[in-house]
Formats: structure tokens, sequence, C-alpha cells
């Protein structure tokens, strides 16, 4: 989906659950672009990294709150009439382009951890001390059995 009308930049996101990983496509400049107008309206509070040594795609991190807020923000500061029933009618729009935004794309998978196992990460190691510290257990013990009553 594109966020604004003179952008080449299209956005699309993958879900992992309470935070997302927005998806920025065009040129390198249009995307800084982009990703300074979503960082303005709170879209996002970190920083625009490039996937590919060519700069054509960015990543961002964002949640489902942050997105409405920017959708939200885009629509009423557009308007000069800023009224409670003008309010409404922005949050109304901001979960229609949320609802757009999430039937448009998601099919990336630029970070899937599905399929991926590492044994490292599995394996159980041995744990060996050269010098073993039996005075700090004696520590320990001695303060664990001493008589707190007072």
């Amino acid at each position: 989906m594109k966020l604004y009308q003179l952008s080449d930049v299209n956005l699309t996101y993958q879900n992992f659950g309470s935070t997302w990983l927005g998806i920025l496509r065009g040129t390198e400049k249009s995307i800084m672009e982009v990703f300074n107008g979503l960082y303005n309206l709170r879209a996002t509070n970190g920083e625009c990294q490039f996937f590919d040594h060519l700069q054509t795609v960015g990543l961002f991190w964002t949640d489902k709150r942050s997105m409405i807020r920017f959708f939200f923000n885009q629509f009423y500061l557009s308007c000069n009439d800023r009224t409670y029933k003008y309010a409404r009618y922005c949050l109304r729009a901001a979960h229609v382009k949320m609802a757009e935004m999430t039937t448009d794309g998601n099919h990336e998978e630029f970070l899937n951890f599905a399929n991926k196992f590492d044994s490292d990460t599995y394996r159980v190691g041995q744990t060996r001390a050269e010098r073993p510290d039996a005075d700090f257990k004696d520590a320990v013990l001695a303060h664990a059995f001493k008589d707190k009553s007072n």
C-alpha cells in the first residue's frame, strides 16, 4: 500500500505478534522521506535499516497501535476542522487503512524463525570450576541456617 500519493514507496509488514516489522520498498531517498513521515507521526521510535546493499528495501520496527496512531494523525492533521465528530471519522478511516494494509501484503518473510534450528541453542553444556569456592558456599549455608528470630 502507498502511504503518500506522490511517493513511489510501498509499505508491507510482517507480524511478529506484539511487534511488527515494517517493510518499505522504493528508492533510497523516497524511503527515507516516507520513514521520516512515519517517525514524525509516531508510527515508530526506532530507525530505518536497509535490508540490501542497493538500499531499495528499508526495515523498521512498529506495532499495530502505532500504525493506527500514524493513520489517525495523517487524516487528522490534514484538515482544519478539528472537532470531536471529525476525530471519530479519522479514527474510523485509520482502521479502514489498517484493514487495507493487512490484506495488501504480509507475504514477506524477511525474518522467518519458523524453519530455523540451531543446535547450539538447545545444547546442554557442562560447567566446571577449576577451583571450587567452598568458602562462599559455606557462607551461604551459614546465612541460610542462621537464627533470625531477633
